[in-house]
């Protein structure tokens, strides 16, 4: 290949893989519409992003913004029609959403027994596992066993906000998008671009599409999860994350572009990847609620040599989690 071809081939690609983040991850509704237009096949041609942006504003931000199902009508259901003796009221209002299915073993290291949380199953199609923690001392809380991906969140987030709930700190796992970040150390949500669920629970009048990019953390119960890491003397981060709703068959174009692409040249530019916080942020706008998310860094994507590499750490994740549920309660018991 000369060097003419050899730079259109290269300038080619990193145009694609430009339009790829911008479809697949930022503006991840786009991906919908191709396959119900049949992109891609001999008898279809792609709409223009125009038309693309045309069909998104009209479908999913109504001039009029209104939505249907409110988690309210579910909760009423449950309380009516399954736990009928009172268990769904005066709950706790502050709720953790942990994504760990070691729950009880993370409540023993901390220090709770048995005799101090209820276990309820809340879903009838989807696993809910949701426990009642009673303190001796400090504010009850709930945890919930998180689903993953954003309508696990979303889903579990607006029934915990109809429950009662206020304040929700998510917690969990995230992969690091280059080597700003250290493996291991807790990083405190500023923010997360948003995936396709989140743009979806975007209200009309924030132009959504166009404008907002970044789903945004309660700064009220950011800056007390703060205050507690400070308190203690414990490092920490405070990043922009990137909400990407599936852990296996992450787009390589997408994650090359997150390390070094133009598209961040004038944007804050993410330092690691998660799959839940962006739609979770948005669930709380919508309710007019609180959320933040913990996660730790327990992989890495670099580029080496030119081409992706992704590798796992052997970070101790179960202790790392312990210790940001223990700083959740710090928080919630501060408020």
């Amino acid at each position: 290949m000369n060097k003419e071809k050899e730079y259109e081939t290269d300038k080619r690609t990193k145009f694609d893989r430009r339009r790829l983040l911008q479809v697949a991850g930022l503006s991840g509704l786009s991906t919908l519409v191709l396959s119900v237009v049949g992109c891609g096949s001999k008898k279809n041609v792609c709409p223009k992003d125009s038309e693309l942006t045309g069909f998104l504003k009209k479908n999913y931000f109504p001039s009029n913004g209104t939505r249907e199902i409110d988690p309210k009508g579910y909760i009423d259901w449950l309380k009516e029609s399954v736990f009928t003796h009172g268990e769904l009221d005066n709950l706790p209002k502050c709720g953790i959403i942990l994504h760990d299915a070691k729950v009880e073993q993370h409540l023993q290291k901390l220090g709770f027994n048995a005799s101090q949380y209820k276990i309820i199953e809340t879903g009838s199609t989807d696993p809910n596992l949701i426990y009642i923690v009673r303190k001796n001392f400090g504010k009850d809380f709930i945890l919930n066993r998180g689903l993953p991906g954003a309508g696990g969140v979303a889903t579990q987030a607006a029934e915990l906000y109809a429950l009662g709930v206020e304040h929700i700190i998510h917690i969990g796992t995230c992969g690091l998008i280059g080597e700003k970040q250290k493996e291991g150390t807790p990083i405190i949500s500023s923010g997360s671009y948003k995936d396709a669920a989140a743009l979806i629970l975007s209200a009309p009048e924030q132009n959504a599409y166009d404008n907002t990019l970044i789903a945004r953390p309660s700064e009220e119960l950011t800056k007390k999860i703060s205050e507690t890491f400070n308190i203690e003397h414990r490092i920490y981060s405070l990043a922009i994350g990137f909400t990407m709703p599936i852990y296996y068959f992450q787009p390589t174009a997408v994650i090359e572009e997150l390390i070094n692409g133009e598209f961040y040249s004038y944007k804050p530019r993410p330092s690691y990847v998660e799959m839940e916080a962006a739609s979770l942020f948005m669930t709380a706008k919508l309710m007019g609620k609180h959320a933040a998310s913990l996660v730790i860094g327990s992989d890495r994507y670099i580029l080496s040599e030119g081409k992706l590499k992704h590798e796992f750490y052997d970070v101790d994740s179960d202790t790392a989690k312990s210790q940001l549920i223990e700083a959740a309660l710090k928080t919630f018991d501060k408020m």
